[in-house]
């Protein structure tokens, strides 16, 4: 499984302080086998943390660890101490348990994040569908579809 930063949020002032990280955005991902050859199936959650607020004597300006992953990592790690290794490990049986009932079908990419969930082909998406052109079609038309526009339906 795969842990990772994928993204900072910040204030460019706030207070007396500037360059401000408010809050990370961080992943846990991991692939399994599908019923295509050489297509993985792939499972991710995504979170956002809302971090603690700074004063000036545990600050640091976001320019001055904005090239370090583990700088961020070890925040996420630190807001949650000793459930840190729980929530871990329930993250990666949930993603071993998905990838685990999905070795015979078709692969696809399942997210996951607080408030909802999306599935979509990996073939698709190994073939250069981006991802936002899905989630506007879906969302402009209401359809159900196949990944080849075969059966498109109501």
């Amino acid at each position: 499984m795969i842990f990772r930063i994928q993204d900072t949020f910040r204030y460019m002032e706030s207070s007396s302080l500037a360059d401000v990280v408010y809050s990370v955005s961080y992943e846990f991902l991991d692939s399994g086998s599908s019923a295509v050859n050489g297509v993985l199936n792939k499972v991710k959650y995504q979170y956002n943390l809302q971090l603690d607020p700074v004063s000036s004597d545990n600050f640091q300006a976001y320019s001055s660890v904005s090239h370090s992953e583990d700088t961020f990592k070890s925040w996420v790690a630190n807001k949650f101490g000793s459930g840190w290794g729980a929530h871990t490990a329930s993250i990666e049986q949930k993603i071993t348990d998905e990838l685990n009932s999905k070795t015979s079908s078709q692969p696809t990419f399942q997210g996951y994040w607080g408030t909802g969930s999306c599935e979509l082909s990996q073939v698709a998406l190994d073939n250069g569908m981006a991802m936002d052109a899905v989630s506007l079609y879906v969302n402009q038309y209401s359809k159900r579809f196949t990944w080849d526009n075969s059966n498109v339906e109501d």
